[in-house]
Order: C-alpha cells, then sequence, then structure tokens
C-alpha cells in the first residue's frame, strides 16, 4: 500500500478546495481507510458533500480519479475495490461541475473523464478477472459511461456476463478462466483480433494477415513454447522500425493482458508491447503522420494496467517492461518514482530514468 499511500498524500494537496469547507487533506486518512478495510466499507455516498453533490462534481473530484485508479492497482479486498469503482463511477456520471470548482475556468468534467479513460484497460481486466464481481459489473458500467467502442464492449459483455451473474461467492477470488473455462474468455481476445486484423488486409510478409492474428491467438493459449518477441519480425517491425500493422497489433496485446494467460504468453505480449512503444516509424508509414504519438496516445488507455502488472507481475519481467512501458509513455516521473520504490524487488533490473529524462504527466 505505500505506492497507494504516496499517490493520496501527493495528489490532496491543501490548495484544494474541499466543498465542506475543511481542508481536502481530511479526506486523506478515510481513503486510507477504504483501502485497508477487510469487510464492510464507507460507500460512495460517504464523499457526498466533499467529492460530489449529487451530480455535480466538486474540485477534489479529479485528484480522487487519481486516487481511486491507484487503488485498484492494489491487492485490496472485494468490499474496498467495489467503493473504489463505484466512487469513480459516480464521478463518470456527473452532468456537471460546481459553480465554484476551481474558479470555473476548467472543465472538470471532461477532465475527470480524459484521467478516467486511461484506466480503460484496468476496467477490462476487472471485468474479466472477478476477484470482486460488485467491481466487476461497476467497471461494465464505467466503460459504457466512457463510450468505448460498442463492438468491443459486446465482446466483453457476451463473455463476462455468465459469470457475473453465477460466480458463487466462494469463488469470487477467481478468474473467468478459473472459475469457468467454458465460458470461453478468448472469446473476447479472439473478437478484438478479427476487428483489428481484418480479412483482405495484407502482412508485410506479403502473405493475409490472418497468420498474424492467429500467431497472436496462438500466443495467448499456447504457454510454454509460444512464440517469441523475434518471431513478429518481418511482420510488425523490421528491427526498430514499426510497419503501420503495429497500431493493431498494440490493441490485441492490451487486450490479452486484460486475460489469464500462462506467464510466458503474458511476458511476450508485454515485451512486443515495449517493442511497439519504443519503436522508430517504418517505410509504409507516410511522411507527415506521427505514427509513435498515435501509439502512445492508444497505450495510455493502459497507464493503469501497466501499474497493476508492476506489482502484480506473474514474473520480474512482465513487471519490470510494464515498468518500461510507463516510462516510454512519459508518465508523472514522480508517480514512476514511488513505484518503482513499492516494488523494487521485481523490477530493480530496470534504469529507472533521472526526472530530467522523464516526460511532463499525460
Amino acid at each position: 500500500m505505500e505506492f497507494l499511500r504516496d499517490v493520496i498524500y501527493r495528489q490532496l494537496t491543501a490548495d484544494i478546495a474541499c466543498p465542506c469547507g475543511y481542508p481536502v487533506t481530511h479526506l486523506s486518512d478515510d481513503l486510507v481507510r477504504l483501502a485497508g478495510a477487510e469487510g464492510s466499507t464507507r460507500h460512495a455516498d460517504a464523499f457526498e458533500g466533499h467529492v460530489f453533490e449529487g451530480e455535480v462534481l466538486c474540485e477534489p473530484a479529479l485528484p480522487l480519479v487519481e486516487i481511486c485508479l491507484a487503488a485498484l492497482t492494489q491487492e485490496l479486498s472485494a468490499a474496498s475495490r467495489e467503493a473504489f469503482t463505484r466512487i469513480l463511477l459516480r464521478i463518470v456520471s456527473a452532468s456537471g461541475q460546481g459553480v465554484g470548482a476551481v474558479g470555473g475556468e476548467r472543465n472538470i468534467v471532461q477532465e475527470c473523464l480524459e484521467a478516467v479513460r486511461r484506466g480503460t484497460w484496468l476496467f477490462y481486466a476487472e471485468v474479466f478477472n472477478c476477484r470482486a464481481p460488485g467491481a466487476s459489473a461497476l467497471s461494465f458500467m464505467i466503460l459504457e459511461k466512457l463510450g468505448e467502442d460498442p463492438a468491443l464492449l459486446g465482446a466483453a459483455y457476451r463473455v463476462a456476463q455468465p459469470a457475473l451473474r453465477s460466480t458463487p461467492p466462494d469463488h469470487a477470488g477467481g478468474s473467468l478462466d478459473a472459475v469457468g473455462e467454458q465460458w470461453g474468455a478468448k472469446d473476447f481476445l479472439r473478437d478484438e483480433i478479427a476487428r483489428q486484423l481484418p480479412e483482405g488486409v495484407a502482412c508485410p510478409c506479403g502473405e493475409s494477415v490472418s497468420h498474424l492474428g492467429d500467431d497472436l491467438l496462438y500466443l495467448a493459449e499456447a504457454g510454454n513454447g509460444s512464440p517469441r518477441v523475434n518471431g513478429f519480425e518481418g511482420h510488425v517491425f523490421n528491427g526498430e522500425f514499426l510497419y503501420k500493422i503495429a497500431l493493431p497489433v498494440a490493441k490485441i496485446c492490451m487486450a490479452a493482458l486484460t486475460q489469464r494467460l500462462a506467464a510466458e504468453s503474458r511476458m511476450t505480449f508485454i515485451k512486443l508491447l515495449d517493442w511497439i512503444v519504443s519503436g522508430d516509424p517504418g517505410l509504409d508509414v507516410p511522411a507527415g503522420r506521427d505514427f509513435i504519438q498515435e501509439i502512445k496516445e492508444v497505450v495510455e488507455q493502459a497507464r493503469w494496467m501497466l501499474y497493476a502488472e508492476v506489482f502484480n507481475g506473474a514474473t520480474s519481467g512482465a513487471s519490470g517492461y510494464a515498468f518500461m512501458i510507463l516510462q516510454e509513455l512519459g508518465d508523472d516521473p514522480d508517480r514512476l518514482r514511488s513505484a518503482y520504490q513499492a516494488a523494487y524487488s521485481t523490477v530493480e533490473w530496470v534504469r529507472l530514468d533521472s526526472s530530467d529524462e522523464m516526460g511532463d504527466d499525460a
């Protein structure tokens, strides 16, 4: 919880006005207690008059988004996960902001939505993993509020809906794969591969792109003996140069990381995503197109899922490569440093960039 405590105390600073009249720092202890609760917790309504007033957002809403997303990267009780997810749902459901919020100079509602979108793939992972069925259902509702692609939402719903309806309480800590493989969690990934790599598109190797989709699906299902990153040479990249197809493949990698994968498969997807994020545009990318920025904007939606991987990765390699991607994205230096310190035992082999090498928070 060291990382979460650091996020809480850095986000809730004395210069933020709480509508109740007290310094907003009074919420810090409440949130720390909420994160550590094992049984029933304060619900989102307890923050009424502090973070929101009905459907209107107050100034502390934006830092609360960062705190709630950071909380969902940690190992929490089911009650805590549901409470933090419910706060986020209240925030994304808001219809306006208080007249006095930051002097009315900023659109807090829009800023909150943009911040929550950086947790998009974390919400998909929450839907599938079912660590807390209530949080899974709330996560799906957040994705709907964010206006996620209806086809992707539909694919997620078809897979997750049976589990959310019939998973018994004693299986709440399991995943869709662990609780009932007959529900076919990989169907979500198959659908995303079909959407991102449609028939008729050519692979840079000259063959139909369908073989690349087959390779990616095999990677997700095979475990030991699955293809390594260099197996995608000449298809997704050529050395450090990326083909245009790298953008849809990055989306497939993020979808794959929401699933329960064998350690080697997971590692390969993360390494492939790192290779894509750190690459350069290749010869088939039109001049003037900021291809790398397009990729980073897409991967930004996996920011908080990558933090969850840093803390909960199956191997130190997976955790380390997730951290490297976050550095490539130019995430907030203080947040990166805090995560590095909290997860040092698994990411110590990764070089922590100095502050002047890191970008500003996106």
